[in-house]
């Protein structure tokens, strides 16, 4: 048996819930596993159409952190686990055992300053575990750069599902939603510093001058979603952002499919709005 703790799993939507999910479905087809995941409302129709087990802990983030790891270690004690999967290091921080631990590593959350406390509490974790499961070679060398075992560290892309065919009617919804409006961009992320929402939109000012049918398609939720659709007013271009979430996999689906660029522009790589414009220019005029 093994155990799989997260604090990102479904039915909350996101690229990391995706992950974990998938990460538990393939591992329950040849081993029985056991998932320890956060509260998320409305979690237990989810919970019973899946072929393992999920047990859920709620309550403010320390305190359900350490209400965690209790069960966690009650569960290792009373049963015989071959070993340990975990989304985030602080996943495992309070995690007492012997047993094979494999951690989960994406970049930001390990990244602090080198002989901070944070920093300190990170390679503590991270070199006691088997395995750190690096998802880019850029997330290795970060790791590295901040006192992290090399030897520990492998890199695991992240996978995805096979394509299937696309609903017709959402495809149908989709043409309807958006009708003329071309080109189209979409960004399907969590809305965060750091994944520069913010320059894409500055960049569509530009761009709307010369493409006045532009849209750029945000689905997603997150700490900044106010304050960039706030930038969209202040910038007026409401006719040219349309924003999404909670919506169906079909309807991501055929969204995406109906877009002529999937944008994602990290944070921890300086670019411009106007850097960003010509870019697109180039793209469209190429097309």
């Amino acid at each position: 048996m093994y155990i799989i703790v997260t604090r990102t799993f479904p039915p909350e939507l996101g690229g990391m819930q995706s992950l974990m999910w998938g990460l538990s479905r393939e591992m329950s087809k040849n081993f029985m596993i056991k998932v320890f995941a956060d509260y998320y409302e409305n979690h237990k129709n989810f919970d019973e159409q899946a072929s393992f087990s999920i047990e859920r802990v709620g309550g403010i983030k320390f305190l359900r952190k350490i209400r965690k790891a209790q069960l966690i270690n009650e569960f290792l004690k009373e049963n015989k686990v071959e070993g340990i999967f975990a989304d985030h290091w602080k996943s495992l921080e309070l995690i007492k055992t012997n047993k094979k631990k494999y951690c989960l590593i994406h970049g930001k959350e390990i990244n602090h300053p080198v002989g901070s406390s944070l920093n300190k509490r990170v390679v503590k974790v991270l070199n006691n575990v088997e395995k750190v499961i690096a998802n880019s070679e850029y997330t290795k060398n970060l790791a590295i750069n901040n006192g992290v075992d090399q030897d520990r560290i492998i890199v695991i892309n992240p996978g995805a599902d096979p394509v299937q065919e696309l609903n017709k009617k959402s495809l149908e919804k989709v043409e309807s939603l958006l009708k003329v409006k071309t080109p189209r961009l979409i960004t399907v992320s969590r809305f965060d510093k750091r994944k520069n929402h913010e320059k894409v939109i500055m960049a569509l000012r530009n761009l709307k001058q010369l493409y006045p049918d532009i849209v750029y398609i945000c689905i997603g939720y997150g700490d900044e979603e106010e304050n960039i659709k706030k930038l969209v007013e202040e910038l007026d271009l409401t006719s040219q952002v349309m924003f999404f979430k909670d919506i169906s996999n079909d309807l991501k689906n055929a969204l995406v499919a109906k877009s002529n660029i999937f944008v994602s522009f990290s944070s921890l790589i300086p670019i411009k709005s106007s850097s960003i414009s010509i870019l697109f220019c180039l793209i469209f005029s190429a097309s």
